[in-house]
């Protein structure tokens, strides 16, 4: 293996599983392999690391792999850090979940503070991640040398799991608290000094200790003074704006009207039988947000909405086809044949000029978990910011718990689904597939009761709605465009309906008023 460069640390016991930290990969540099474990000792006053000896180690004024910075006795485990970064390498949906828990100085080896931070800037530049590349940025910050393309290659070779990689990434953030905290004692005993006055030195230690516990608990309360200004801010927006819908449209004016809007943090479930149109109302919505120009440019200078689509039904190339005969306003079949006129070639190409411009997102990967779903959506965060992640559909989705019934596997993946609206500060739109119940009763209207394995749906969601099409039930021709949408549930806002014209040649709902004209859908006209 190629050195490093860097001193050993002495040699602690691995067989200890406390030290280990739940960690079982295994790493063959025998000099970074060790572990520590920081214990209290009831007979004496001070941390004591413990050796595979059993004895407490050499006591050295400070780390020599970190620098004087460090306490005497390190919190550290190294086995962990080498299993988050080797998952972070190989797999890239690990980074996401690691760097939502962990910084590059959260690190105790200086080589995996250098990995960490090559990794930051490959993805910030857009670039892949493996080996090479990170070793490639190592050469670029002057420390290819330190940390070596044999030691990355090594890493590549023992991969943990990346379900673990958060468990790791937490782990690695409380140790770098408790080195803190240590370096902080340790500031507090060689300030001391006989005739300092009691109260202030008292002072001084608790402002130490304060500083070192200042980035260890991520705190999510805020004070009124800092959540009032910004809600009345929202409030005067609003005001300028007049009856513009306060959050992003969807495109259909009497839902907006009932709904004002989809939100950040909410969590809107559409449920429906199939062949209802759930999914062609879904991709009407997410098309319309992304072909929307934002109110101001997001933090890259994004003029577009960002939205993402998991779709674990339909293909991606069926989606888009979808997207496409909704767009340009030809019929689905006609479309997939390649039967179009001079005309339709013309709204084939400017929609697909459209759609191609948007920032639109399709992940077609079947049977993804809850963890997935997560992992998957903080990576496309990390391309710019998402505001709707529609995931079709919900019960096709996976829990992690392959032993837990099917109710709490929706339980888990609903939850899921509503923590993640929060975290990244989006909407999610959730599909969801109504039980047969509704085909046994006279009125076929759906209802809460309805919904598969509901209770925790019913919990979690922020807004309910239902698509409801008489034409499927009765095939009455009278009925055949019209569509009615239930709002069963909405937190921050009343219940009702509205009615939206559906075409289903195209894929395609809209306002009542804004129908396509008869003399163009009768145009493509064409026989299976």
């Amino acid at each position: 293996m190629e050195d490093s460069g860097l001193p050993e640390h002495p040699g602690f016991d691995l067989a200890d599983p406390d030290a280990r930290g739940g960690s079982d990969i295994g790493f063959g540099d025998d000099s970074y392999a060790e572990t520590v474990s920081l214990r209290a000792d009831p007979t004496v006053s001070h941390w004591r690391g413990r050796t595979s000896a059993g004895r407490a180690p050499a006591i050295a004024s400070a780390d020599p792999a970190r620098g004087s910075g460090q306490p005497a006795v390190s919190a550290a485990d190294l086995l962990t850090e080498r299993a988050l970064l080797a998952s972070c390498i190989v797999d890239h949906e690990a980074l996401p979940l690691a760097q939502a828990e962990v910084k590059p100085e959260d690190f105790y080896d200086q080589r995996h503070v250098w990995i960490f931070q090559a990794m930051l800037a490959l993805v910030d530049r857009h670039q892949p991640i493996d080996a090479v590349s990170v070793y490639t940025d190592l050469l670029r910050q002057k420390h290819g040398d330190q940390v070596g393309l044999a030691y990355l290659l090594e890493l590549t070779e023992a991969v943990g799991a990346t379900m673990a990689v958060e468990h790791h990434a937490r782990r690695i953030a409380r140790l770098s608290a408790v080195r803190r905290i240590l370096r902080a004692s340790q500031q507090i005993q060689n300030d001391f000094q006989l005739g300092d006055d009691p109260d202030e030195f008292i002072q001084r230690a608790e402002t130490n200790v304060a500083e070192a516990l200042k980035n260890s608990v991520r705190s999510a309360a805020l004070g009124l003074n800092e959540i009032v200004p910004v809600v009345f801010q929202q409030i005067l927006d609003a005001k300028k704006r007049g009856r513009e819908i306060l959050g992003i449209p969807t495109g259909f004016r009497d839902l907006d009207l009932l709904t004002q809007g989809m939100h950040p943090t909410n969590l809107i479930v559409l449920a429906a039988r199939p062949a209802m149109g759930k999914t062609a109302l879904a991709l009407n919505i997410a098309l319309d947000v992304a072909l929307r120009e934002r109110r101001e440019p997001d933090a890259r200078g994004n003029m577009h909405h960002g939205v993402l689509v998991f779709s674990m039904e339909m293909g991606r190339e069926e989606l888009v086809q979808r997207l496409l005969s909704a767009r340009a306003r030809i019929e689905l079949t006609s479309l997939r044949k390649g039967v179009l006129s001079a005309d339709d070639e013309v709204s084939l190409r400017d929609a697909a000029d459209e759609l191609s411009n948007a920032r639109f997102l399709i992940d077609d990967t079947p049977g993804l978990s809850s963890h997935d779903l997560r992992a998957r959506a903080k990576l496309a965060q990390m391309q710019g910011p998402l505001d709707l992640i529609v995931v079709d559909y919900l019960q096709l989705a996976k829990g992690t718990n392959p032993r837990q019934s099917r109710e709490q596997e929706i339980g888990e993946i609903s939850r899921s689904l509503k923590g993640l609206a929060k975290e990244l500060h989006c909407t999610v739109l959730a599909l969801a597939q109504l039980n047969r119940g509704v085909e046994q009763r006279p009125n076929k209207r759906p209802m809460m009761s309805d919904l598969r394995e509901s209770g925790a749906i019913e919990q979690d969601a922020d807004l309910i709605a239902f698509i409801y099409r008489e034409f499927v039930y009765t095939k009455d021709p009278a009925v055949e465009h019209m569509a009615e949408l239930i709002i069963a549930k909405q937190r921050a806002g009343s219940i009702g309906d509205c009615m939206l014209h559906f075409e289903g040649r195209l894929t395609r709902f809209s306002t009542m008023d804004q129908r396509i004209s008869d003399e163009y859908l009768g145009k493509r006209r064409l026989d299976d």
